[in-house]
């Protein structure tokens, strides 16, 4: 994840440990249901367009932004499939940083642009069928929210889904 002057400035007080971060993904389906991923470079694992929501920004602005930065695809936010966290969304990065992300996932539409892995952050792009993804290397979090993502599509619903609750106040 390359840094932000934000996150830079917050990493020269508190080092590696961990930050909790909001971040926007976009699911761009293709006219066949198939879901576009991308090969990150650091992790060596597919998943879909994303990144962190800069100050000021909002989740839906970062969702377009990442996208057109690693794409090179003009998205248009419609639809929340979901908002998820906790240890299936922290990374640690090649440097030792660590970020536990909340992650909002937006199904988007393309409305403009081209195709084209930025070759920094995204090596390369394919659209996947529910039945291939399960077979790359992806992010923790994708093995949860991605399958929710396909029977969205599939059974063309529009729903929000996350995590069912642990907590409750007896845990205390």
């Amino acid at each position: 994840m390359p840094r932000t002057g934000h996150v830079a400035s917050i990493r020269r007080s508190v080092g590696s440990q961990r930050l909790l971060l909001p971040s926007a993904t976009v699911c761009v389906f293709d006219a066949e249901d198939r879901l576009l991923l991308l090969h990150h470079a650091e992790g060596d694992h597919w998943a879909p367009p994303g990144g962190a929501v800069e100050p000021d920004e909002s989740p839906a602005d970062a969702a377009v932004r990442e996208c057109f930065e690693e794409t090179g695809l003009h998205v248009r936010p419609v639809q929340i499939l979901g908002v998820y966290g906790g240890p299936a969304c922290e990374v640690t990065y090649d440097n030792g940083d660590v970020v536990q992300y909340v992650l909002t996932l937006f199904r988007c539409e393309v409305i403009g642009g081209a195709l084209r892995p930025d070759g920094h952050e995204a090596l390369d792009a394919r659209y996947v069928a529910a039945d291939e993804w399960q077979h790359l290397t992806v992010p923790p979090w994708a093995r949860i929210a991605l399958p929710r993502a396909f029977d969205d599509i599939a059974a063309d619903e529009q729903r929000a889904a996350f995590v069912a609750p642990t907590w409750h106040p007896d845990a205390g």
